[in-house]
Order: structure tokens, then C-alpha cells, then sequence
């Protein structure tokens, strides 16, 4: 009976000790993991802007902007005007010029950037992906 008893001792210690280790080794990898990376041909389309902020409030100005993202050209539409060129995409950073636009979320048809124009102005523009029947 005796024996029976330390062992019945040792095996909560024991399955403490790894559940310590297991929950030290998930912190760990959250702690070291780096943001989400996001593929090129995820972005490829039409996006039109559904909801934009700037400095954190909502703004109409920019709702019937868009980004038109193709294999290696990029189509923007925030200020009115279209500006087309070419693209890179870094870090999860879109450049076009001297435009930098941060990937915040890309779903299947969201995509969440991050925009600064400017010291004290950031943008976020909440788009919607056009289906291809819907663009003309």
C-alpha cells in the first residue's frame, strides 16, 4: 500500500511539471512570433474602400476610394485623382512612390491599411474585395 502511495504522489507533481513546461514553451512561441505575413497574389484585384478613419475617426471623404492591385503595377484612388505605378511589397508594406501602406488585415475579400500622410495624419481604410463579375 505503501508504494501505491508514491506513486499517486509523484503523478500530480509530475503532470504539473510538464503542463508548466508546455505553458512556458506556448508563451515562448506567441512571445517570439512575428506578425502575420501576407502573399502577394491574396492582394491581387479590386478593393473599394468601405469605411476610412483619419486620426481615428471615422471620415465620409474617403469612401469611394479604391486600390486596383495587379501583378506589378498598383492603382490608388484616396485624394480624388487615380495614381498608378509600380509596387513593392516588403514587411508587410505595400509601397507605391513615396506611399507606404501597412497591411493590417488581408482575408479573403477584407483588406485592412494603415496609411500616414503625414506626422499628424494616419488614415485606415477598410476595403472590400470586388468579385470579378462585379468590375467594369
Amino acid at each position: 500500500m505503501r508504494n501505491l502511495n508514491i506513486v499517486t504522489d509523484q503523478l500530480p507533481c509530475s503532470f504539473m511539471h510538464s503542463f508548466c513546461l508546455l505553458g512556458t514553451a506556448v508563451l515562448f512561441l506567441f512571445a517570439c512570433r512575428q506578425g502575420d505575413t501576407f502573399q502577394e497574389g491574396q492582394l491581387l484585384g479590386r478593393w473599394e474602400i468601405t469605411k476610412a478613419e483619419r486620426n481615428g475617426r471615422e471620415t465620409e471623404y474617403l469612401r469611394r476610394g479604391y486600390f486596383i492591385i495587379e501583378q506589378s503595377m498598383m492603382t490608388i484612388n484616396i485624394t480624388g485623382a487615380d495614381e498608378k505605378g509600380p509596387y513593392k511589397m516588403a514587411n508587410n508594406k505595400l509601397v507605391m512612390g513615396g506611399k507606404n501602406f501597412e497591411l493590417e488585415v488581408v482575408k479573403n475579400d477584407t483588406l485592412i491599411v494603415k496609411y500616414l500622410a503625414g506626422p499628424n495624419s494616419e488614415f485606415v481604410f477598410h476595403m472590400l474585395k470586388k468579385k470579378k463579375e462585379d468590375v467594369n
